[in-house]
């Protein structure tokens, strides 16, 4: 299982493209055929098959969803300023609570 997170920062800064576009990018969710999901079983032969359908705790996941496997989170932090582990934790903690899940046990 795949879960995208589109990050936006203290500062308003985000990756230019919508939930959307980076939903249909990753997964063609709305019709792209060369998607980053569809590359990588092409390139396993199709031994590798990946999913943005959540596991048991769909509920908690689809609501809080911007688009097909991505969510956003707003962190307290700016992408300018501070180190990829802070940002990288950051965007764990804000996930996890906003799911009230683990990340690491479900994705």
């Amino acid at each position: 299982r795949v879960l995208v997170v589109r990050v936006i920062d203290s500062e308003g800064r985000a990756h230019a493209d919508s939930a959307e576009v980076i939903s249909d990018k990753i997964f063609g969710t709305a019709g792209d055929q060369e998607n980053m999901i569809q590359q990588f079983r092409d390139c396993s032969f199709g031994k590798l098959t990946l999913t943005h359908e959540p596991a048991t705790s769909a509920n908690s996941v689809l609501s809080h969803l911007s688009a097909p496997g991505v969510i956003e989170a707003t962190i307290p932090v700016s992408l300018m300023n501070t180190t990829r582990a802070v940002i990288r934790n950051q965007v764990t903690q804000v996930v996890e609570n906003k799911l009230g899940l683990r990340l690491a046990e479900n994705f």
